[in-house]
Protein backbone atom coordinates (compact mmCIF):
# COMPACT_ATOMS: atom_id res chain seq x y z
CA UNK A 1 0.00 0.00 0.00
CA UNK A 2 2.82 2.37 0.89
CA UNK A 3 4.54 1.68 -2.44
CA UNK A 4 1.35 2.49 -4.37
CA UNK A 5 0.84 5.72 -2.40
CA UNK A 6 4.39 6.87 -2.97
CA UNK A 7 4.54 5.92 -6.63
CA UNK A 8 1.06 7.12 -7.64
CA UNK A 9 -0.14 9.74 -5.17
CA UNK A 10 3.07 11.33 -3.93
CA UNK A 11 5.16 11.39 -7.09
CA UNK A 12 6.74 14.75 -7.96
CA UNK A 13 4.53 15.12 -11.02
CA UNK A 14 1.33 14.42 -9.05
CA UNK A 15 2.27 16.74 -6.18
CA UNK A 16 3.13 19.48 -8.69
CA UNK A 17 -0.27 19.03 -10.34
CA UNK A 18 -1.94 20.08 -7.06
CA UNK A 19 0.02 23.34 -6.76
CA UNK A 20 -2.85 25.45 -8.08
CA UNK A 21 -5.20 23.95 -5.48
CA UNK A 22 -2.72 24.59 -2.67
CA UNK A 23 -2.18 28.18 -3.83
CA UNK A 24 -5.92 28.85 -3.93
CA UNK A 25 -6.53 27.36 -0.48
CA UNK A 26 -3.63 29.28 1.06
CA UNK A 27 -4.83 32.51 -0.57
CA UNK A 28 -8.29 31.88 0.92
CA UNK A 29 -6.69 31.26 4.34
CA UNK A 30 -4.67 34.48 4.20
CA UNK A 31 -7.72 36.45 3.04
CA UNK A 32 -9.85 34.96 5.81
CA UNK A 33 -7.25 35.90 8.42
CA UNK A 34 -6.85 39.42 7.06
CA UNK A 35 -10.64 39.96 7.06
CA UNK A 36 -10.81 39.09 10.76
CA UNK A 37 -8.58 41.97 11.78
CA UNK A 38 -9.14 42.92 15.40
CA UNK A 39 -11.25 39.82 16.06
CA UNK A 40 -9.85 36.77 17.85
CA UNK A 41 -9.61 33.77 15.55
CA UNK A 42 -8.94 30.09 16.06
CA UNK A 43 -5.87 29.72 13.87
CA UNK A 44 -5.64 25.95 14.46
CA UNK A 45 -9.18 25.51 13.18
CA UNK A 46 -8.47 27.61 10.08
CA UNK A 47 -5.27 25.69 9.30
CA UNK A 48 -6.97 22.32 9.78
CA UNK A 49 -9.85 23.43 7.56
CA UNK A 50 -7.36 24.48 4.87
CA UNK A 51 -5.61 21.12 5.11
CA UNK A 52 -8.88 19.21 4.81
CA UNK A 53 -9.97 21.46 1.96
CA UNK A 54 -6.73 20.80 0.07
CA UNK A 55 -7.08 17.04 0.54
CA UNK A 56 -10.72 17.15 -0.55
CA UNK A 57 -9.97 19.18 -3.66
CA UNK A 58 -7.04 16.92 -4.56
CA UNK A 59 -9.20 13.80 -4.16
CA UNK A 60 -12.32 15.12 -5.90
CA UNK A 61 -10.61 17.45 -8.34
CA UNK A 62 -12.96 20.41 -8.01
CA UNK A 63 -15.06 22.41 -5.59
CA UNK A 64 -18.27 20.75 -4.53
CA UNK A 65 -21.32 21.95 -2.64
CA UNK A 66 -20.81 19.09 -0.14
CA UNK A 67 -17.23 20.10 0.69
CA UNK A 68 -17.97 21.46 4.18
CA UNK A 69 -20.16 18.46 5.05
CA UNK A 70 -17.39 16.11 3.92
CA UNK A 71 -14.81 18.00 5.97
CA UNK A 72 -16.99 17.84 9.10
CA UNK A 73 -17.34 14.06 8.63
CA UNK A 74 -13.57 13.68 8.21
CA UNK A 75 -12.96 15.70 11.40
CA UNK A 76 -15.43 13.52 13.30
CA UNK A 77 -13.79 10.38 11.93
CA UNK A 78 -10.34 11.56 13.10
CA UNK A 79 -11.73 12.50 16.50
CA UNK A 80 -13.36 9.10 16.99
CA UNK A 81 -10.45 7.21 15.48
CA UNK A 82 -7.97 8.90 17.77
CA UNK A 83 -10.07 8.52 20.90
CA UNK A 84 -8.85 6.38 23.77
CA UNK A 85 -11.01 3.28 24.13
CA UNK A 86 -10.44 1.52 27.45
CA UNK A 87 -11.93 -1.85 26.32
CA UNK A 88 -9.20 -2.09 23.67
CA UNK A 89 -6.70 -2.40 26.50
CA UNK A 90 -8.93 -4.29 28.94
CA UNK A 91 -11.35 -6.54 26.97
CA UNK A 92 -13.08 -7.66 30.17
CA UNK A 93 -14.39 -4.07 30.55
CA UNK A 94 -16.39 -4.01 27.30
CA UNK A 95 -19.28 -2.18 28.94
CA UNK A 96 -17.09 0.91 29.34
CA UNK A 97 -17.16 1.41 25.57
CA UNK A 98 -20.88 2.10 25.80
CA UNK A 99 -20.44 4.49 28.71
CA UNK A 100 -17.77 6.57 26.98
CA UNK A 101 -19.76 6.79 23.75
CA UNK A 102 -17.00 5.27 21.62
CA UNK A 103 -19.06 2.15 20.88
CA UNK A 104 -22.70 2.61 19.88
CA UNK A 105 -25.30 1.30 22.32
Amino acid sequence: MRKICVSKLLSAKRVQSFSRIREEVVNNLVESISLSEGVPINLSEKIFFSTYCTAFRAAIGKKCKYEEEFISLIKEMFTLGGAFDLPDFFPSLKFLGFLTGIKPA
